[in-house]
């Protein structure tokens, strides 16, 4: 009994010291070996009672591992041999040394009887840390994809830590609402070496009443070009020609979904046509026909619509100032 007790001691002080050595090996030649894990993490604790070592698997190769810690004096004598097993591949594995020591190093096995590590052997003390970052998309105004909108600043933190977003706090934005089901989001994640980017998006909160109310407003002038194109001059029917076809093209984005009630819509859309009506516009200006033009604008629909159109499809913020500066 002795003499198998004893056979048990030398075998495990070999495998204390073995994987010392091949360490060493793996160190000097780390093309060789093909690591299952990566050690992003082995930080004593303050009392140095205890070593948190985090692990990042690179490979799902392995059912079982266990997490080796060699421990050295001051004086760089080695000092003790610490093993823990992995039992669990996404918590953090706890070396506890009970004699004093340094200094350390710590490394992955697949077991004691191995030929050679699966992790690169680090330092204990080590962290290795990358940065994760948010995007927020908002939905564009065609209401069919998404814009980045902005994106936050680099957080680090350690290699292998899980991140989660909190969608109670998450920003928020007038006129846009968290899209708590769209499958693009990304709210959680485990940051690798490569970083981690995380994606939240919102869509639009579809305001049905403005809509309404636009599409009204512009079907209303298309109603009076098509009735009274006949009592406008030919300077004034290029104009109106102008109008109707980008009111027709705005009203069927509105029947494919886009929202055409959002500020400045016409203009981000379609600026060529904003340009060519506000280039003849202009021009009936120079003839001295725009007080008339506007007068026939106001008299069959609305002086309301006449303001309307010349901010939407002219350009013209304030049409008064316009007049008192053109006219």
């Amino acid at each position: 009994m002795i003499k198998k007790i004893l056979t048990v001691v030398c075998i495990s002080t070999m495998l204390m010291l073995f994987p010392a050595c091949s360490v060493v090996a793996a160190d000097n030649q780390p093309s060789t070996i093909e690591y299952a894990f990566e050690i992003v993490m082995a930080k004593p604790d303050a009392d140095l009672d205890s070593v948190s070592v985090r692990l990042l698997q690179c490979e799902q190769t392995f059912d079982s591992a266990v997490v080796i810690g060699l421990f050295y004096d001051e004086n760089g004598s080695f000092t003790e041999f610490v093993i823990s097993p992995v039992t669990d591949f996404d918590s953090i594995v706890t070396l506890c040394p009970t004699k004093a020591y340094s200094s350390g190093k710590v490394t992955v096995w697949k077991s004691l009887s191995s030929v050679k590590p699966i992790a690169k052997t680090v330092e204990i003390g080590y962290e290795a840390t990358a940065s994760y970052t948010i995007e927020y998309y908002r939905q564009n105004v065609e209401r069919n994809g998404y814009d980045l909108y902005e994106t936050s600043s680099p957080i680090n933190v350690t290699v292998g830590e899980s991140v989660s977003l909190d969608t109670l706090t998450l920003p928020t934005y007038d006129g846009f609402s968290f899209d708590g089901e769209n499958s693009a989001n990304v709210l959680t994640g485990i940051v690798t070496t490569d970083g981690l980017t995380l994606k939240v998006y919102y869509n639009h909160v579809y305001d049905d009443a403005e809509m309404v109310q636009v599409k009204y407003r512009l079907e209303k002038v298309n109603g009076v070009i098509k009735k009274y194109s006949g009592n406008f001059t030919d300077d004034e029917k290029a104009i109106l020609k102008v109008i109707k076809t980008t009111i027709d093209k705005v009203l069927a984005d509105a029947d494919a979904g886009a929202l055409i009630y959002l500020e400045g819509y016409v203009l981000n859309k379609y600026p060529d046509e904003v340009a060519d009506a506000r280039e003849k516009l202009d021009a009936l200006k120079e003839l001295g026909g725009f007080a008339d033009f506007k007068s026939k604008l106001a008299q069959y629909t609305s002086l309301a619509d006449v303001e309307y159109l010349a901010k939407v499809l002219f350009g013209i913020d304030d049409i008064y100032q316009y007049e008192k500066d053109y006219l």
